[in-house]
Protein backbone atom coordinates (compact mmCIF):
# COMPACT_ATOMS: atom_id res chain seq x y z
CA UNK A 1 0.00 0.00 0.00
CA UNK A 2 3.05 2.03 0.81
CA UNK A 3 4.57 1.42 -2.59
CA UNK A 4 1.47 2.22 -4.24
CA UNK A 5 0.73 5.79 -2.19
CA UNK A 6 3.88 6.83 -3.56
CA UNK A 7 3.30 5.63 -7.34
CA UNK A 8 0.39 7.97 -7.83
CA UNK A 9 1.62 10.55 -5.78
CA UNK A 10 4.40 10.77 -8.33
CA UNK A 11 2.18 10.15 -11.13
CA UNK A 12 -0.28 12.85 -9.80
CA UNK A 13 3.14 15.41 -9.55
CA UNK A 14 3.54 15.19 -13.57
CA UNK A 15 0.62 17.23 -14.43
CA UNK A 16 0.76 20.83 -14.59
CA UNK A 17 -2.92 22.41 -14.75
CA UNK A 18 -6.04 21.13 -17.11
CA UNK A 19 -5.12 18.79 -19.41
CA UNK A 20 -4.01 19.93 -22.87
CA UNK A 21 -4.84 23.64 -22.16
CA UNK A 22 -2.02 24.99 -24.57
CA UNK A 23 -3.42 23.37 -27.24
CA UNK A 24 -6.20 25.10 -29.52
CA UNK A 25 -8.50 22.96 -31.59
CA UNK A 26 -11.68 24.37 -31.50
CA UNK A 27 -15.26 22.17 -31.97
CA UNK A 28 -13.32 19.21 -32.40
CA UNK A 29 -14.99 16.58 -30.50
CA UNK A 30 -12.45 13.87 -30.80
CA UNK A 31 -10.28 16.99 -28.68
CA UNK A 32 -12.79 17.29 -26.49
CA UNK A 33 -13.10 13.25 -25.65
CA UNK A 34 -9.09 12.70 -25.32
CA UNK A 35 -9.61 16.03 -22.52
CA UNK A 36 -12.44 14.07 -21.22
CA UNK A 37 -10.50 11.09 -20.86
CA UNK A 38 -7.43 12.48 -19.50
CA UNK A 39 -9.37 14.13 -16.70
CA UNK A 40 -10.96 11.41 -15.60
CA UNK A 41 -7.85 9.32 -15.52
CA UNK A 42 -6.37 12.19 -13.13
CA UNK A 43 -9.31 12.04 -10.85
CA UNK A 44 -8.92 8.08 -10.86
CA UNK A 45 -5.33 8.35 -9.66
CA UNK A 46 -6.23 11.17 -6.95
CA UNK A 47 -9.26 8.54 -5.69
CA UNK A 48 -6.77 5.38 -5.29
CA UNK A 49 -4.22 7.49 -3.75
CA UNK A 50 -6.82 8.97 -1.15
CA UNK A 51 -7.49 5.52 -0.43
CA UNK A 52 -4.26 4.39 -0.08
CA UNK A 53 -2.83 7.35 2.50
CA UNK A 54 -6.40 6.68 4.37
CA UNK A 55 -5.47 3.15 4.60
CA UNK A 56 -2.11 3.89 5.88
CA UNK A 57 -3.65 5.74 8.64
CA UNK A 58 -3.21 9.47 7.18
CA UNK A 59 -6.52 10.91 6.11
CA UNK A 60 -6.17 13.55 8.40
CA UNK A 61 -3.10 15.16 6.69
CA UNK A 62 -5.68 14.92 2.84
CA UNK A 63 -8.62 17.07 4.24
CA UNK A 64 -8.32 20.09 2.71
CA UNK A 65 -6.88 18.68 -0.53
CA UNK A 66 -10.14 16.24 -0.59
CA UNK A 67 -12.22 19.43 0.08
CA UNK A 68 -10.98 21.05 -2.63
CA UNK A 69 -11.61 18.26 -4.85
CA UNK A 70 -15.16 17.62 -3.79
CA UNK A 71 -16.49 21.09 -4.51
CA UNK A 72 -15.07 20.93 -7.72
CA UNK A 73 -16.69 17.81 -8.49
CA UNK A 74 -19.80 17.23 -5.97
CA UNK A 75 -20.93 14.12 -8.10
CA UNK A 76 -18.03 11.97 -7.55
CA UNK A 77 -19.15 9.61 -4.97
CA UNK A 78 -15.57 8.49 -4.38
CA UNK A 79 -14.00 11.22 -3.15
CA UNK A 80 -16.86 12.42 -1.18
CA UNK A 81 -16.32 9.09 0.41
CA UNK A 82 -12.64 9.67 0.85
CA UNK A 83 -13.56 13.10 2.41
CA UNK A 84 -15.99 11.59 4.75
CA UNK A 85 -13.32 9.56 5.69
CA UNK A 86 -10.59 11.94 6.31
CA UNK A 87 -12.53 13.70 8.23
CA UNK A 88 -13.28 10.91 10.82
CA UNK A 89 -9.51 10.33 10.97
CA UNK A 90 -8.98 14.15 12.44
CA UNK A 91 -11.45 13.53 14.70
CA UNK A 92 -14.51 15.67 12.77
CA UNK A 93 -17.40 13.45 12.61
CA UNK A 94 -19.81 16.17 11.90
CA UNK A 95 -18.13 17.90 9.48
CA UNK A 96 -17.96 14.17 7.63
CA UNK A 97 -22.07 14.39 8.01
CA UNK A 98 -22.36 17.54 6.62
CA UNK A 99 -20.31 16.69 3.62
CA UNK A 100 -22.31 13.45 3.17
CA UNK A 101 -25.18 15.55 3.19
CA UNK A 102 -23.95 17.68 0.75
CA UNK A 103 -22.93 15.05 -1.74
CA UNK A 104 -26.55 13.92 -1.45
CA UNK A 105 -28.48 16.73 -2.00
CA UNK A 106 -25.64 17.95 -5.15
CA UNK A 107 -27.08 14.45 -6.32
CA UNK A 108 -30.53 14.85 -5.95
CA UNK A 109 -30.75 18.39 -7.46
CA UNK A 110 -28.47 17.38 -10.48
CA UNK A 111 -29.44 13.90 -11.45
CA UNK A 112 -31.95 13.12 -9.27
CA UNK A 113 -30.79 9.80 -7.81
CA UNK A 114 -29.98 8.74 -4.19
CA UNK A 115 -26.38 8.41 -2.90
CA UNK A 116 -24.74 4.73 -3.89
CA UNK A 117 -25.48 1.69 -1.41
CA UNK A 118 -21.17 2.20 -0.67
CA UNK A 119 -22.19 5.90 0.18
CA UNK A 120 -24.97 5.02 2.39
CA UNK A 121 -23.46 2.34 4.23
CA UNK A 122 -20.81 4.89 4.40
CA UNK A 123 -22.94 7.22 6.23
CA UNK A 124 -24.40 4.57 8.24
CA UNK A 125 -21.44 3.28 9.90
CA UNK A 126 -20.46 6.93 10.85
CA UNK A 127 -24.08 7.46 12.45
CA UNK A 128 -23.30 4.13 14.38
CA UNK A 129 -19.80 5.21 15.57
CA UNK A 130 -17.96 2.69 13.58
CA UNK A 131 -16.06 4.45 11.00
CA UNK A 132 -13.39 5.59 12.87
CA UNK A 133 -12.84 2.02 14.05
CA UNK A 134 -9.59 0.79 12.32
CA UNK A 135 -8.87 -2.99 13.27
CA UNK A 136 -5.79 -3.96 15.00
CA UNK A 137 -2.69 -4.17 12.24
CA UNK A 138 -1.46 -7.46 11.88
CA UNK A 139 2.47 -7.62 13.21
CA UNK A 140 3.25 -11.37 12.48
CA UNK A 141 2.61 -14.37 10.64
CA UNK A 142 4.20 -16.32 13.44
CA UNK A 143 1.97 -19.25 14.08
CA UNK A 144 0.87 -20.28 17.99
CA UNK A 145 2.85 -23.36 18.83
CA UNK A 146 1.01 -26.46 20.14
CA UNK A 147 4.50 -27.51 22.56
CA UNK A 148 6.63 -26.18 24.89
CA UNK A 149 9.79 -24.41 24.27
CA UNK A 150 12.41 -26.99 26.64
CA UNK A 151 16.20 -25.97 27.45
CA UNK A 152 16.87 -22.90 25.44
CA UNK A 153 15.54 -19.88 27.28
CA UNK A 154 19.59 -18.41 26.95
CA UNK A 155 19.84 -18.94 23.74
CA UNK A 156 16.63 -16.67 23.18
CA UNK A 157 18.21 -13.97 25.19
CA UNK A 158 21.47 -14.38 23.48
CA UNK A 159 19.85 -14.32 19.83
CA UNK A 160 17.88 -11.27 21.07
CA UNK A 161 21.12 -9.24 21.93
CA UNK A 162 22.99 -10.19 18.74
CA UNK A 163 19.72 -9.17 16.98
CA UNK A 164 19.88 -5.78 18.71
CA UNK A 165 23.70 -5.41 17.80
CA UNK A 166 24.08 -6.45 13.75
CA UNK A 167 21.52 -6.50 11.00
CA UNK A 168 21.36 -9.59 9.79
CA UNK A 169 22.25 -12.71 12.25
CA UNK A 170 22.38 -15.91 11.32
CA UNK A 171 21.42 -19.22 13.37
CA UNK A 172 23.86 -22.21 11.90
CA UNK A 173 23.65 -25.93 13.22
CA UNK A 174 23.02 -29.25 11.59
CA UNK A 175 19.31 -30.44 10.76
CA UNK A 176 17.21 -30.77 13.65
CA UNK A 177 18.80 -29.04 15.84
CA UNK A 178 16.09 -26.45 16.98
CA UNK A 179 17.04 -23.31 14.43
CA UNK A 180 13.84 -22.46 13.07
CA UNK A 181 12.14 -22.86 16.85
CA UNK A 182 15.29 -20.55 18.31
CA UNK A 183 13.99 -18.44 15.62
CA UNK A 184 10.50 -18.44 16.00
CA UNK A 185 10.73 -18.03 19.65
CA UNK A 186 12.98 -14.96 19.21
CA UNK A 187 11.08 -13.32 16.85
CA UNK A 188 7.93 -13.56 19.08
CA UNK A 189 9.59 -12.74 22.00
CA UNK A 190 10.94 -8.67 20.11
CA UNK A 191 7.45 -8.23 18.84
CA UNK A 192 6.95 -5.91 21.62
CA UNK A 193 10.23 -3.73 20.47
CA UNK A 194 8.97 -4.35 16.54
CA UNK A 195 7.04 -1.72 15.46
CA UNK A 196 6.50 -3.07 12.29
CA UNK A 197 6.50 -6.98 13.67
CA UNK A 198 8.61 -9.95 12.80
CA UNK A 199 7.50 -12.40 9.88
CA UNK A 200 8.58 -15.54 9.17
CA UNK A 201 9.36 -16.73 5.33
CA UNK A 202 9.89 -20.44 4.84
CA UNK A 203 12.41 -21.39 2.02
CA UNK A 204 12.01 -24.94 1.84
CA UNK A 205 9.67 -24.56 -0.50
CA UNK A 206 12.31 -22.63 -3.22
CA UNK A 207 14.12 -24.80 -5.75
CA UNK A 208 11.54 -27.27 -6.64
CA UNK A 209 10.48 -25.28 -9.90
CA UNK A 210 13.61 -24.32 -12.14
CA UNK A 211 14.47 -20.90 -11.58
CA UNK A 212 13.44 -20.56 -8.21
CA UNK A 213 16.48 -21.05 -6.31
CA UNK A 214 17.24 -17.18 -8.12
CA UNK A 215 16.74 -13.66 -5.70
CA UNK A 216 13.28 -13.24 -7.23
CA UNK A 217 12.51 -16.66 -5.67
CA UNK A 218 13.77 -15.26 -2.32
CA UNK A 219 11.10 -12.20 -2.77
CA UNK A 220 8.50 -13.74 -3.50
CA UNK A 221 8.42 -16.06 -0.58
CA UNK A 222 9.09 -13.17 1.28
CA UNK A 223 5.78 -11.37 -0.76
CA UNK A 224 4.08 -13.82 0.49
CA UNK A 225 4.85 -14.52 4.25
CA UNK A 226 4.48 -10.52 4.24
CA UNK A 227 0.99 -10.78 2.73
CA UNK A 228 1.67 -8.66 0.04
CA UNK A 229 1.72 -10.51 -2.84
CA UNK A 230 -1.29 -10.45 -4.16
CA UNK A 231 -1.59 -6.39 -3.75
CA UNK A 232 2.19 -6.01 -5.18
CA UNK A 233 1.92 -8.53 -8.27
CA UNK A 234 -1.04 -6.65 -9.57
CA UNK A 235 1.31 -3.26 -9.75
CA UNK A 236 3.67 -2.18 -12.15
CA UNK A 237 4.44 -5.78 -13.73
CA UNK A 238 7.37 -4.73 -15.41
CA UNK A 239 9.08 -4.10 -11.80
CA UNK A 240 11.87 -6.37 -10.57
CA UNK A 241 9.99 -8.70 -7.70
CA UNK A 242 12.99 -7.41 -5.26
CA UNK A 243 12.27 -3.63 -5.77
CA UNK A 244 8.54 -4.16 -5.29
CA UNK A 245 9.52 -5.93 -2.01
CA UNK A 246 11.37 -2.97 -1.45
CA UNK A 247 9.47 -0.34 -2.17
CA UNK A 248 6.66 -1.95 0.37
CA UNK A 249 9.28 -2.23 3.32
CA UNK A 250 11.31 0.18 2.86
CA UNK A 251 10.48 2.37 6.16
CA UNK A 252 9.05 -0.31 8.15
CA UNK A 253 10.92 -1.47 11.50
CA UNK A 254 11.05 -5.18 11.61
CA UNK A 255 12.49 -8.52 11.42
CA UNK A 256 12.26 -10.71 8.56
CA UNK A 257 13.00 -14.41 9.66
CA UNK A 258 14.62 -16.39 6.70
CA UNK A 259 14.06 -20.04 7.56
CA UNK A 260 15.68 -22.83 5.47
CA UNK A 261 18.86 -20.74 3.43
CA UNK A 262 21.04 -23.94 3.06
CA UNK A 263 19.46 -25.13 -0.16
CA UNK A 264 19.45 -21.02 -1.68
CA UNK A 265 22.52 -20.03 -0.16
CA UNK A 266 23.71 -17.69 -2.81
CA UNK A 267 20.23 -16.61 -4.04
CA UNK A 268 19.48 -16.04 0.06
CA UNK A 269 22.63 -14.56 0.42
CA UNK A 270 22.50 -11.47 -2.05
CA UNK A 271 18.79 -11.03 -1.48
CA UNK A 272 19.50 -9.99 2.52
CA UNK A 273 22.81 -8.11 1.09
CA UNK A 274 20.27 -5.85 -1.44
CA UNK A 275 17.31 -5.54 1.08
CA UNK A 276 19.45 -4.89 4.26
CA UNK A 277 21.54 -2.25 2.11
CA UNK A 278 17.70 -0.20 1.18
CA UNK A 279 15.51 -0.83 4.18
CA UNK A 280 18.14 0.49 6.45
CA UNK A 281 15.18 -0.17 9.63
CA UNK A 282 14.91 -3.71 8.86
CA UNK A 283 16.66 -6.95 10.79
CA UNK A 284 17.20 -10.17 9.32
CA UNK A 285 17.32 -13.54 11.26
CA UNK A 286 18.10 -16.63 9.09
CA UNK A 287 19.18 -20.48 9.66
CA UNK A 288 20.85 -22.11 7.99
CA UNK A 289 23.53 -25.03 7.95
CA UNK A 290 26.54 -22.80 6.79
CA UNK A 291 26.65 -18.92 7.10
CA UNK A 292 25.68 -16.54 4.24
CA UNK A 293 28.97 -15.25 4.28
CA UNK A 294 28.11 -11.62 4.18
CA UNK A 295 29.89 -8.74 5.90
CA UNK A 296 28.81 -7.98 9.52
CA UNK A 297 26.90 -11.10 9.66
CA UNK A 298 26.59 -12.52 13.21
CA UNK A 299 26.58 -16.16 13.73
CA UNK A 300 24.62 -18.32 16.37
CA UNK A 301 25.99 -22.07 16.68
CA UNK A 302 22.70 -24.05 17.45
CA UNK A 303 24.13 -26.45 19.51
CA UNK A 304 22.03 -29.55 20.62
CA UNK A 305 20.40 -29.77 23.94
CA UNK A 306 22.62 -30.28 27.10
CA UNK A 307 22.67 -34.01 28.44
CA UNK A 308 23.13 -35.18 31.93
CA UNK A 309 26.69 -36.07 33.11
CA UNK A 310 27.26 -39.83 33.57
CA UNK A 311 26.98 -39.57 37.25
CA UNK A 312 24.18 -37.37 37.50
CA UNK A 313 22.15 -37.38 40.40
CA UNK A 314 18.50 -38.04 39.38
CA UNK A 315 17.42 -34.43 40.30
CA UNK A 316 20.39 -33.28 37.89
CA UNK A 317 19.04 -35.94 35.13
CA UNK A 318 15.12 -34.49 35.63
CA UNK A 319 16.46 -30.88 35.28
CA UNK A 320 18.74 -31.77 32.57
CA UNK A 321 17.38 -29.59 29.29
CA UNK A 322 17.82 -32.61 27.08
CA UNK A 323 15.57 -35.45 29.38
CA UNK A 324 13.16 -32.35 30.27
CA UNK A 325 12.05 -32.30 26.46
CA UNK A 326 11.84 -36.22 26.24
CA UNK A 327 9.71 -36.21 29.49
CA UNK A 328 7.86 -33.05 28.40
CA UNK A 329 7.09 -34.68 24.63
CA UNK A 330 6.67 -38.36 26.49
CA UNK A 331 3.80 -36.77 28.81
CA UNK A 332 1.70 -36.36 25.37
CA UNK A 333 1.38 -39.68 24.56
CA UNK A 334 0.71 -41.36 27.97
CA UNK A 335 0.22 -40.75 31.29
CA UNK A 336 1.94 -43.72 33.40
CA UNK A 337 5.52 -43.09 32.62
CA UNK A 338 7.32 -43.19 36.13
CA UNK A 339 9.68 -40.57 37.62
CA UNK A 340 11.62 -42.91 39.70
CA UNK A 341 15.82 -43.70 39.24
CA UNK A 342 15.51 -46.24 36.86
CA UNK A 343 13.33 -44.55 34.53
CA UNK A 344 14.80 -41.27 34.59
CA UNK A 345 18.39 -42.93 34.11
CA UNK A 346 17.04 -44.87 30.99
CA UNK A 347 15.63 -41.62 29.54
CA UNK A 348 19.28 -40.03 30.10
CA UNK A 349 20.91 -42.90 28.09
CA UNK A 350 18.03 -42.68 25.30
CA UNK A 351 18.99 -38.64 25.08
CA UNK A 352 22.50 -39.67 25.04
CA UNK A 353 21.95 -41.81 22.26
CA UNK A 354 20.30 -39.03 20.21
CA UNK A 355 23.34 -36.94 20.78
CA UNK A 356 20.84 -34.51 22.55
CA UNK A 357 19.46 -33.49 19.38
CA UNK A 358 16.08 -32.13 19.90
CA UNK A 359 14.23 -33.62 16.82
CA UNK A 360 15.34 -37.03 17.73
CA UNK A 361 14.05 -36.56 20.79
CA UNK A 362 10.87 -35.54 19.75
CA UNK A 363 10.55 -38.73 16.98
CA UNK A 364 11.46 -41.04 20.36
CA UNK A 365 9.12 -39.45 22.29
CA UNK A 366 6.17 -40.21 19.86
CA UNK A 367 7.60 -43.51 19.66
CA UNK A 368 6.47 -44.30 23.98
CA UNK A 369 2.64 -44.31 22.79
CA UNK A 370 3.42 -47.97 21.91
CA UNK A 371 6.42 -49.08 23.25
CA UNK A 372 8.09 -48.44 26.86
CA UNK A 373 11.05 -46.96 27.80
CA UNK A 374 13.01 -49.69 28.66
CA UNK A 375 11.79 -51.03 24.57
CA UNK A 376 12.90 -47.51 23.75
CA UNK A 377 15.77 -47.85 25.00
CA UNK A 378 17.20 -50.99 24.12
CA UNK A 379 16.30 -50.29 20.18
CA UNK A 380 18.09 -47.36 19.95
CA UNK A 381 20.90 -49.23 18.38
CA UNK A 382 19.14 -49.03 14.91
CA UNK A 383 17.64 -45.93 15.81
CA UNK A 384 17.72 -44.57 11.97
CA UNK A 385 14.91 -47.53 11.66
CA UNK A 386 13.27 -46.71 15.07
CA UNK A 387 12.67 -43.16 14.04
CA UNK A 388 10.91 -43.03 10.74
CA UNK A 389 7.76 -41.52 11.86
CA UNK A 390 6.60 -38.08 13.06
CA UNK A 391 4.07 -35.35 12.48
CA UNK A 392 2.01 -35.47 9.38
CA UNK A 393 2.36 -32.11 9.16
CA UNK A 394 5.96 -31.96 9.60
CA UNK A 395 8.40 -30.55 6.63
CA UNK A 396 9.89 -33.34 4.56
CA UNK A 397 13.27 -33.23 5.29
CA UNK A 398 12.20 -33.63 8.91
CA UNK A 399 9.95 -37.02 7.85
Amino acid sequence: MLFRSRLLGEALELWRGAAMQDVGLVDSAAFDAAVIRLEELRLTAAEERADAEITLGRGAELVTELTDLVAAHPLRERLAAALMRALVAAGRDSEALLAYQRTREALADELGVDPSAGLSALHVALLRGELGQRPESRKTNLRAELTSFVGKDADVAAVRDLIAGHRLTTLVGPGGSGKTRLATETGRALLGDLPDGAWLVDLAAIGAVEGDGEVGGVAQATLAGLGLRDALLSEAQNADLTDRLIGAIREREMLLILDNCEHVIEAAAAFAHRVLGECRRLRILATSREPLGITGEALWQVEPLALPEGDASPGEIASSPAVRLLRDRAGAVRKDLGADEHTLRTMARICRALDGVPLAIELAAARLRTMSVDQLASRLDDRFRLLTSGSRTALPRHK
